[in-house]
């Protein structure tokens, strides 16, 4: 069936259940939202995975049941409605890679699919470079437009509560503005409380001050969850089976922790025909997957001839300006990146060290031939937000011991300014390349201040 034709079957149903509500939620189809639940539908639908980077896949076809955990509940969140009945406002709190996003991709569609409430899913990055107030903030990702009659009309469908808002990323508000930003979004879960709402965040982001939240915790995979998952997603019969009985394997088990993280059993995956061992560390799954990156046959044609990488650059060149680029992007709180941005930034990097070669073409060789940038629409990110941390403390490891302190300190700035404990999987991948220095700039400067 048609890409086209699959999204209009689905979102069809919905949009005409829409017309039997009131006046107010058939008027939301005339100012524009069908048109935005057809976009977003489109985006999740078929979508990348860390996997498939460089090809959109059907999200059923390789999602795998994710669950959350709170009290001696334990939720897969397809039973939206009489969950969202019992639990209206919910953090769900999980560890890097944990799954978080592809959840709400998960609720995102279950909710077309099942409920009567209209999904909105806003990425709250957006808000650290955004000049309005919250409010405005949702409205002009939804109905990109400010006319008045559209506002008005969707002011009233909000205080109806017809809306389950999916605020994706709160770990990532970055801006100095956070207080301000915490109270804009309670004003505005005070201002509408009849809709629903669903907010992710890594562990100790601050939102425990949300105190009507009820906390869901990510739960980390089962040995047989374990195993499910790579069936999932691993389609080739003798490879899966390979993949698998490694996991089994009696002498595995002190690093099956590991594997029980979504994202770094996917790293696992695609590293596994040249890196088939499960690495003791967390730092050697990013170094197994940028090695399996550099290489893999992506970057080889159907003539079997290396696809040519434009700037000539080996591969410890790629990776010290990735390092560098990592570093900066990441102590500037930027996850996703322009042309613009990507331009200008390996322009001042190829300033200051002694490689020649065009950022243009550079753009082009990390988003094609490594796939180590993955570009949706007009934007570029690392295909999961971790990859960019374990850049940026491989590039402290790498240091001359005498610059160490500075960017500790840079480092300690930006953390206390999003919350110390949100950087936790950074400082693990920090501990991990560059233990004695991570603790005497780091740590124990930490430790003073308590």
């Amino acid at each position: 069936m048609e890409p086209k034709l699959e999204i209009t079957n689905l979102l069809k149903p919905f949009l005409d259940a829409i017309k039997l509500f009131d006046d107010e939620r058939k008027h939301l189809l005339d100012i524009g939202i069908g048109d935005y639940l057809e976009s977003q539908i489109e985006k999740y639908y078929y979508t990348n995975t860390f996997i498939h980077r460089s090809e959109k896949v059907k999200f059923y076809d390789i999602y795998y049941p994710l669950k959350a955990v709170y009290k001696d509940l334990k939720t897969d969140f397809k039973d939206l409605n009489n969950l969202f009945s019992t639990y209206k406002y919910i953090t769900l709190i999980g560890s890097a890679g944990s799954g978080k996003t592809t959840l709400m991709k998960y609720i995102f569609l279950q909710t077309i699919q099942t409920s009567q409430k209209i999904p909105l899913l806003i990425e709250l990055r957006h808000f650290n470079d955004f000049k309005g107030d919250f409010e405005e903030l949702i409205s002009e990702k939804v109905l990109k437009t400010r006319i008045k009659p559209s506002s008005s009309t969707f002011k009233r469908t909000l205080e109806k509560g017809s809306f389950l808002f999916l605020f994706d990323g709160y770990d990532e508000i970055v801006s100095d503005k956070k207080l301000e930003i915490n109270r804009q979004i309670e004003l505005f879960v005070d201002s509408y409380p009849m809709n629903n709402f669903l907010i992710t965040t890594r562990p100790g982001s601050g939102i425990e001050s949300f105190s009507r939240f009820f906390d869901f915790k990510v739960c980390s995979l089962e040995d047989e969850e374990v195993e499910g998952f790579i069936s999932k997603i691993v389609e080739e019969i003798e490879r899966r089976d390979r993949i698998i009985a490694v996991t089994k394997d009696v002498e595995n088990r002190n690093y099956m922790e590991y594997l029980r993280n979504p994202l770094l059993l996917s790293m696992f995956i695609l590293a596994f025909e040249s890196h088939p061992e499960i690495p003791a560390k967390k730092s050697s799954f990013y170094q197994n997957v940028f090695d399996t990156l550099y290489s893999k046959h992506d970057g080889i044609t159907k003539h079997s001839f290396p696809r040519e990488r434009l700037t000539k650059l080996q591969k410890e060149d790629f990776e010290q300006i990735l390092n560098t680029f990592s570093f900066l992007s990441l102590m500037a709180g930027k996850i996703s990146f322009t042309h613009e941005y990507l331009f200008e930034s390996f322009r001042k990097i190829k300033e200051g060290i002694e490689l020649r070669f065009r950022p243009e073409d550079l753009i082009v060789d990390f988003h094609t031939s490594i796939s180590i940038l993955i570009l949706d629409g007009f934007i570029y990110a690392f295909p999961h937000r971790s990859l960019q941390e374990y850049f940026a403390a491989q590039f402290i490891s790498k240091l001359p011991s005498e610059k160490k302190e500075r960017a500790y300190r840079k480092v300690n700035e930006f953390f206390h300014r999003l919350s110390l404990d949100s950087g936790k999987h950074f400082f693990k991948l920090c501990e991990e390349l560059d233990k004695k220095f991570f603790i005497q700039f780091f740590l124990l400067p930490n430790l003073e201040c308590v």
